[in-house]
């Protein structure tokens, strides 16, 4: 009787199979949860008459960056790294995630002004494979308090990385 491995390792060594192709392991298992990251965050109109916008990104329940902020001014791109790379999971049955873009008041940093959010979908993710991959752009756009001479414009492009199990 031959085992897996030996017949893997004849093929191989007689060149009847490529490296990697041989024995694939069992049918990829179904999604159930994306890790979402920020991919970029575009800074089309800030809101402030000081030409900069204080930022923080609220995602899975947690601030980013941990300490501090993110200055933001007109045409800025910002990726994950400005914000300290946060990350959050979405479980498939939890529905969609919540990603707020927030605006703070130095010195004193806390939750902030919700400027807007933009949405992790959990049912892009239950469409994906175990390590795909999809992106999606979301635009935030408002006056702060109502106030039309605080105007912003946003854009926040997110990833989710289908995971199983």
């Amino acid at each position: 009787m031959h085992s897996r491995k030996l017949i893997a390792i004849l093929a191989l060594v007689t060149g009847l199979a490529a490296p990697g192709a041989v024995f694939a392991g069992p049918a990829a298992a179904d999604v159930e949860s994306c890790e979402v990251e920020i991919v970029e965050i575009i800074a089309y109109d800030v809101s402030e008459k000081d030409g900069k916008d204080e930022l923080r990104v609220k995602i899975g329940g947690n601030l980013f960056p941990n300490n501090g902020w993110v200055n933001a001014r007109n045409g800025d791109v910002l990726g994950p790294g400005s914000f300290g790379d946060p990350v959050a999971l979405l479980e498939v049955d939890d529905g969609d995630l919540a990603v707020s873009l927030r605006e703070v008041t130095p010195p004193y940093v806390n939750d902030g002004y919700n400027l807007g959010t933009a949405y992790a979908s959990a049912t892009q993710c239950s469409n994906l494979d175990p390590g795909y991959f999809v992106e999606d752009e979301d635009y935030i756009e408002g006056n702060v308090n109502g106030n039309s001479n605080k105007h912003y414009d946003y854009a926040i492009r997110l990833r989710l990385i289908g995971r199983s199990g």
